[in-house]
């Protein structure tokens, strides 16, 4: 019996590190798509624009409004209000994903095309 208990605590151990594991790692995620040419455009355009968009890695809003940049995501000026929670109080942020813009403030999901406009990005489609 305590043998038998021994056995099922150490199963249990090594299946809480492994999810542990595949949690904090991200293991099971599929890569982030890189980004097609306007995604990166628009992001280098915000990104000189000093846009900022407040999100949180728990939102599934936030999620999709990431896929639509991929990997350009990575140049903009973000903020993970989980992570830094402080900052989006400070900066009143209700919503997520939050963007501001030109000293305009934007809640919800954005097209690639409303955050051109937005910002002023003079980009040919």
């Amino acid at each position: 019996m305590v043998e038998g208990l021994a056995i099922a605590s150490v199963i249990s151990i090594v299946m809480i590190v492994l999810l542990t594991y595949v949690v904090t790692t991200g293991y099971l995620i599929a890569p982030a798509p890189e980004g097609s040419a306007l995604a990166w455009t628009v992001a280098e355009c915000l990104a000189a624009k000093n846009a900022t968009v407040y999100v949180s890695k728990y939102c599934s809003h936030c999620a999709d409004q990431k896929a639509m940049f991929g990997n350009a995501f990575t140049l903009l000026n973000s903020t993970d209000c989980i992570d830094f929670p402080e900052a989006c109080r400070v900066a009143g942020v209700v919503s997520l994903p939050t963007w501001d813009i030109n000293d305009t403030r934007y809640e919800g999901t954005q097209t690639l095309e409303q955050l051109m406009e937005r910002a002023g990005c003079n980009i040919d489609i």
